[in-house]
């Protein structure tokens, strides 16, 4: 399967806020944003062309489900995903790592920082950063590899699995090449350079 954009940021949703079944028979995508649950249904569609269906809402979390073996398949196998409780285990897929395309990056960094990132501003104390949090140090340590390969410094916490973009100019970098699409992180990341 040849990557793009579209599946560069299927793939980071999928990733950190998505699941693949243990039975293989379905992947699902839960989050409370309407604007990620939509952007995933249509990257599926596009992508595969098939239908996400919204299955049901656990509290304020709705879930994206796609049925099909053959994808759940291909996604595992091609893309090292794993089936089932993946988030101690998940690791940026070979196809990403040794990607030379930085749109393709770019976008699947989006996806990743949608799921499991967040935005901490707090103008009284002068805090100001973009995180992600993730229960793989691996996988942290392969995003802060990317990000360096983009030109953003990122450092790793000491205390949590949590990865930091502290320096304002690396902030600004990956508002420019990144930035959320996630509605409240975008608008405070906005809200903080400014």
């Amino acid at each position: 399967m040849e990557m793009t954009k579209d599946l560069g940021r299927w793939l980071g949703l999928l990733i950190t806020d998505g699941t693949i079944s243990k039975t293989e028979w379905f992947l699902s995508f839960g989050n409370i944003e309407n604007e990620l649950l939509d952007d995933f249904s249509k990257l599926t569609q596009k992508i595969f062309g098939l239908e996400g269906k919204l299955t049901h809402s656990n509290g304020r979390v709705f879930t994206i489900q796609v049925n099909s073996t053959q994808l759940v398949r291909k996604i595992n196998k091609e893309f090292q995903i794993p089936i089932g409780n993946k988030s101690k285990i998940i690791s940026v897929p070979e196809k990403i790592v040794n990607c030379n395309n930085n749109q393709i990056l770019c976008s699947f960094l989006q996806g990743v920082f949608d799921g499991d990132g967040s935005v901490v501003f707090n103008k009284k104390h002068n805090i100001r950063r973009v995180d992600l949090t993730s229960g793989s140090k691996g996988f942290i340590e392969q995003i802060r590899l990317l990000l360096q390969k983009l030109g953003i410094f990122s450092r790793l916490s000491k205390t949590e699995i949590r990865l930091l973009i502290t320096r304002k100019n690396d902030i600004k970098e990956f508002q420019k090449l990144i930035n959320f699409q996630h509605p409240k992180r975008r608008k405070k990341l906005l809200e903080m350079l400014n």
